[in-house]
């Protein structure tokens, strides 16, 4: 009775941590864990942890496939900077700094208008990104 009380006792404080995430905090607690993990793991292939640590790593990347857009669905400007307000939890009132006014938000996010080069100036020192990740290299989605 003694020892199934302890396995319980074990397994509350780590069931938490073996569920998959269901939400961005939830992420956010794995990804923490798993490098604290990482860091008491070090280099040793056969630490007593490491079986726990792929099974975070394993929901992490599972919730990140579900959730986030893949590199290869960034096709256009439009698409990445649509991404990056959902990351930063901007609204297209955010960018009239960078568009002007909100419907030329709107129109440059619904692919209606094309970036000027200085607004590929402003959203690469917005966001910290290369001009390069916001200027379409397909002749029909180029730069004006």
């Amino acid at each position: 009775m003694l020892e199934a009380k302890k396995t319980q006792q074990a397994l509350s404080v780590v069931a938490p941590w073996l569920k998959p995430p269901t939400n961005d905090a939830e992420l956010n607690q794995l990804i923490n864990l798993s490098l604290e993990l990482a860091d008491l793991i070090g280099d040793n292939t056969q630490h007593e942890y490491s079986p726990i640590l792929e099974i975070i790593e394993q929901h992490i990347a599972d919730y990140e496939n579900m959730h986030l857009p893949q590199l290869s669905e960034l096709t256009t400007p439009n698409k990445l900077v649509q991404f990056l307000m959902t990351e930063y939890n901007l609204k297209q009132k955010d960018l009239v700094d960078i568009f002007g006014n909100q419907g030329n938000v709107s129109k440059f996010l619904n692919g209606h208008r094309q970036l000027t080069l200085e607004q590929v100036a402003k959203l690469s020192k917005r966001f910290n990104l290369s001009a390069d990740a916001f200027i379409s290299w397909d002749n029909s989605d180029s730069v004006h």
